[in-house]
């Protein structure tokens, strides 16, 4: 299996755990089969949620985001459309359903790079381990073959393309990109935990 990511802040603090078979690869949710319905946290809960990350974020984010408001307004989306009962940084290890917007069946954010005047699209799951990845792992992450990384999203561990939960994320493309060359084993991560 891929290896799954653990925050920087877990491993600094020995709060890493293993994954446990209940992360598996789950029905792929379809038209069929859809998500519950999303509940909504508060306004006052998505200023609680978007705190409580603040602390989990790793120090390359700050360098990059000139401005904490950048990164905060993504968690701040992040905390927006997910569930109210899931936490896709802290755990418990299980899916968590995006429910904002997508693009070919992946979860995408539009962000504002630094510098930058026009906001591009980009997939949720660059964007989390960018923000809370350990460093091994994102070092993974930045050996993979050098395509726009904004135009391939990462695979998920439990093969879910909607899920975010940053324990799913894997060092490896998500398969049927046009841009992916062919992934080699050393691409992935060895080591599995999750945060």
């Amino acid at each position: 299996m891929d290896g799954c990511f653990s925050c920087w802040y877990c491993l600094q603090h020995g709060q890493q755990r293993a994954p446990t078979g209940e992360t598996a690869p789950e029905q792929v949710l379809t038209a069929a089969n859809p998500p519950p319905p999303i509940q909504n946290r508060s306004e006052q809960e998505i200023k609680e949620k978007v705190t409580s990350w603040m602390n989990l974020v790793h120090p390359r984010a700050p360098e990059f985001f000139t401005f904490p408001y950048q990164w905060e307004e993504i968690l701040v989306q992040v905390a927006k459309f997910t569930d109210r009962a899931d936490d896709c940084i802290q755990g418990p290890d299980k899916c968590v359903q995006w429910y904002g917007p997508s693009e070919d069946g992946q979860a995408v954010l539009l962000v504002r790079p630094p510098g930058e005047s026009e906001a591009r699209k980009t997939y949720l799951n660059r964007i989390l381990t960018f923000i809370f990845a350990h460093d091994e792992l994102y070092s993974c992450i930045q050996a993979l073959p050098k395509v726009p990384r904004r135009k391939v999203p990462l695979k998920m561990s439990c093969g879910k393309p909607l899920c975010v939960f940053l324990g799913h994320i894997t060092a490896a493309e998500a398969d049927g990109f046009p841009e992916n060359a062919p992934q080699s084993p050393s691409s992935s991560a060895a080591s599995s935990t999750s945060s």
